[in-house]
């Protein structure tokens, strides 16, 4: 009753209701609920009622109101509506939908919608634009809309690949919070916040982020290239902050802490250096969830260079009217179309996380990169609630439930890193396979494939099996051939 008490009150504190009238039904409700319970008292509700007062006054009411609003669809309910305002304490998302006709129509407008920008986008990218780039980080954008935890959404490709420009195009959209790089931890929590010697202070992105946000890195490269001691911290808040609460030691007056507490999405962009740095992500649990953008055909580059020619000069015109498209479909994002997963859909994305999940796990090398041993393998239950909300983050922006379960299962491949990947689906086509033979189908190095192929070995995906082969002279050598487990077969990525 505390909880709903202050809920209550912070609400009526924007003069969305009558406060007055909400705590009349609120004690009501508590007098009928106690009555005959020798361990409750009706002054029990008073001393609630005065914590809960302390707790509106603390609250601030812009913040409040645009939580309503993102809650209730509005933030103007009538003043005689406090009945309703207790009901939908009970259920924050909302009162459902009951018109299916109404919902039929929210959906194909949003379909349209969502049409209309991936024409305008591959107007001013070219037809070899990948739109499914897009499609995730609207996608990532509308889950702050949603319940459950939040999406991060990483689009990795080499340089120049409009990673960039797709993921900023969210620059228009409500609560949105741009960042370039990040130098330190302090940038995201800042010990000194607004002084008088800098007005435009704000004490770090998550206070401007504050209870709820989106926050969208340009570049996320330039985090990994930084020196392993000042990337470390970052890299560890960052893990809590997605767990949704931060405690930031000052080391100043006297020891005292910083506290955040949210929810906060991150998209971003970051380069092939990415897999590079895999191990230390995936040591630390990783919380992102990619989408690659391929920059390897010949004709799609070509297309893509030739597109970015004929744009010199209506650079702006193009991110105003992108930016200006996105945030439309981002703005008529209605939570209440969620679909619900099938068994079938359910079965789909957990084997997906299960395979995608063990095949990412770190190992542990040396100092020369040879494979010494494997981590406990990663669980599949955050990349699973991860690859839920991307499916339905897709369905609210306008993707239909297939094109939605595509995407999916596409971030959960490009999760995996792609050599280990490739080698995966090598062996499972071609069982006992000897390193070289590997090499020679993939066209890479020997040490590389070696490498690869012993860390699946260390983590339990692939069999070494060891064996004597005859040479032409009478004599034999010893031959190591490899095959895929038969617990894992990545046709669920398929």
């Amino acid at each position: 009753m505390t909880d709903v008490l202050c809920l209550t009150l912070k609400e009526a504190h924007t003069q969305a209701y009558s406060a007055a009238e909400a705590v009349g039904i609120l004690r009501k409700k508590w007098l009928t609920v106690i009555s005959g319970d020798s361990n409750h008292s009706p002054e029990d509700f008073d001393r609630m009622l005065g914590f809960a007062v302390e707790a509106a006054n603390r609250d601030d009411p812009t913040k409040r109101r645009e939580i309503m609003a993102r809650t209730f669809g509005t933030d103007t309910r009538s003043p005689n509506s406090a009945v309703q305002a207790v009901q939908a304490i009970k259920t924050p998302t909302g009162p459902k939908m009951t018109d299916p006709r109404q919902v039929r129509k929210d959906v194909e407008a949003q379909r349209n919608l969502l049409n209309e920008l991936h024409a305008e986008f591959r107007r001013w990218f070219g037809q070899h634009y990948d739109l499914a780039a897009i499609d995730a980080t609207l996608a990532a954008a509308a889950v702050e809309k949603l319940s459950g935890d939040p999406l991060w959404l990483l689009l990795v490709s080499g340089a120049s690949t409009a990673k960039s420009e797709t993921v900023t195009r969210l620059e228009n959209c409500e609560r949105v919070v741009p960042v370039s790089t990040l130098t330190t931890e302090a940038a995201l929590l800042s010990a000194t916040g607004k002084d008088d010697k800098d007005p435009n202070a704000t004490g770090g992105i998550l206070r401007e982020v504050g209870e709820s946000g989106i926050i969208v890195f340009k570049d996320v490269t330039s985090i990994l290239s930084m020196n392993p001691s000042t990337r470390a911290p970052i890299l560890a808040a960052l893990r809590e902050i997605y767990d949704g609460e931060w405690h930031r030691g000052k080391g100043t007056d006297g020891g005292s802490r910083l506290h955040w507490k949210g929810r906060v999405i991150v998209v971003g962009a970051v380069t092939t250096a990415w897999d590079k740095h895999h191990a230390v992500v995936a040591e630390m649990g990783d919380r992102f969830i990619l989408l690659r953008i391929d920059s390897t055909d010949l004709e799609a580059r070509l297309a893509h260079g030739a597109q970015a020619i004929e744009n010199t000069g209506d650079e702006y015109t193009m991110r105003a009217k992108l930016s200006g498209l996105v945030a439309k479909v981002i703005e008529n994002v209605n939570p209440r179309v969620v679909p619900k997963l099938n068994a079938v859909d359910q079965q789909r994305i957990l084997a997906a996380a299960n395979f995608a999940s063990y095949a990412r796990t770190a190992v542990e090398t040396n100092y020369k990169g040879d494979v010494i041993d494997s981590h406990a393998p990663e669980g599949p239950a955050r990349l699973s609630k991860q690859l839920t909300q991307l499916f339905r983050g897709s369905c609210v922006i306008g993707l239909n439930r297939s094109a939605a379960m595509s995407l999916v299962i596409r971030s959960a491949r490009d999760c995996i890193p792609p050599l280990r990947l490739l080698v995966l689906e090598d062996l499972a086509q071609h069982p006992r396979s000897r390193t070289n033979d590997v090499r020679k189908r993939l066209q890479k190095p020997a040490a590389t494939i070696d490498r690869v192929i012993q860390s699946l070995v260390a983590l339990g995906m692939v069999e070494q099996d060891e064996s004597e082969e005859p040479l032409q002279s009478g004599n034999s050598r010893q031959v190591w051939r490899f095959s895929l487990s038969e617990s894992f077969g990545p046709d669920v990525l398929a």
